[in-house]
Parts: C-alpha cells; structure tokens; sequence
C-alpha cells in the first residue's frame, strides 16, 4: 500500500512538470522564429481585424456579439532609408492587403484572385512595388492574413502553420523593404 501512495505522489509532482515541456508544434515555431530572428525579422504575438468576420465565429457563451478580432503572428521588417538623401524627405506611404473570401472581393480593386487592397494612403505606390506585390503576395503561405506596411514597417500577419514555410515570408519581407514605395525613386 505504500507503494501505491509513493507513486501517486511521484504521478501527481511529474505530471505537471511533463506538460510544461513544449509540443512538437512548438518547438517546430520556435525553430522558425529563430531562422526570422537571425535574418534580422522580428517577431511579435498580435491581434488583427479579421478580414472575412462570421459572425457565428464571434459569438460568446451568452450569445453576445464579439469584436470579430483574429490573434496572429507578426513578422516585420524595417524599410531601409538612408538619412539626408532625398528619400527621407518623402512622404510615408502605408498600404494593406487583406486575404478575403471571393464574395467579398471589390469590384476593380483586387489584387489578385485571394488578395484585395484594404487601405491605402492618399499615394499610389510605385509601379514596380505593385507589379512585385502581384507576383510575390502568390509566393505565400496560406495561412497568411494579411500584410501592410505602416510607417516604413512591413509586416506579415500570419498563424505559422507549416513549418518550413519561414523561408518565403522571410523572402517576402526582404524584397518589400528593398523597393521603394514612390513613384519617383526606382
């Protein structure tokens, strides 16, 4: 009988200790936000405005309506600008493209088939930005929300579902940052 008791104790102090340790899926994040870090990306744990909101999904127990807000994943990057050259004397350009359901993309303003512009500053981004936008926004994971740059940070809003998949957001974010958002400076 005293076994049983010693090793009730022993089950009731490991245990715990045992589900603190991180899940395979965690460790697999973990991995991917190294690889970011080391690429010079950081990382942070945010909220967004959920582009396509059900509202059935944003129900609380009580039936009371919620904010129809998604927790993500933000990796960003610092656009590049060099002090006293004339592209710091330039405007801030911020835009944002938002994935979204086919119902509920705008007539001429998509970007491509999944990707709608949400909100953009009061100038149109150069030409070359939107073209590598067109191409790169497909090059993707798809469990990327959404992806804006505000105040010369660009930034990926996404659930980091696949490991292996850092690479092309890590990829993304560089060439963002490495083209400028003006007309007038290629």
């Amino acid at each position: 009988m005293v076994y049983v008791l010693i090793c009730f104790v022993l089950a009731l102090i490991i245990i715990p200790l045992v589900r603190m340790l991180p899940s395979k899926r965690q460790k697999e994040q973990m991995a991917m936000r190294r690889v970011a870090m080391a690429a010079g990306i950081s990382i942070k744990l945010t909220t967004i405005d959920d582009p396509n909101p059900q509202q059935n999904k944003y129900l609380s127990n009580t039936g009371r309506a919620l904010a129809p807000r998604l927790k993500v994943i933000a990796w960003q990057c610092q656009r590049r600008q060099s002090y006293g050259d004339a592209r710091s004397s330039l405007p801030k350009i911020d835009w944002c493209l938002q994935r979204v359901s086919t119902d509920k993309m705008k007539a001429g303003k998509s970007l491509t088939d999944e990707w709608d512009w949400s909100k953009m500053s009061n100038q149109a981004i150069s030409d070359r930005l939107g073209t590598w936008l067109e191409t790169a926004i497909k090059q993707l994971p798809k469990d990327v929300e959404q992806v804006e740059e505000t105040r010369c940070l660009v930034s990926v809003y996404w659930h980091e579902r696949e490991a292996g998949t850092e690479k092309q957001v890590i990829d993304f974010l560089k060439g963002c940052t490495e083209l400028s958002p003006h007309e007038s400076i290629q």
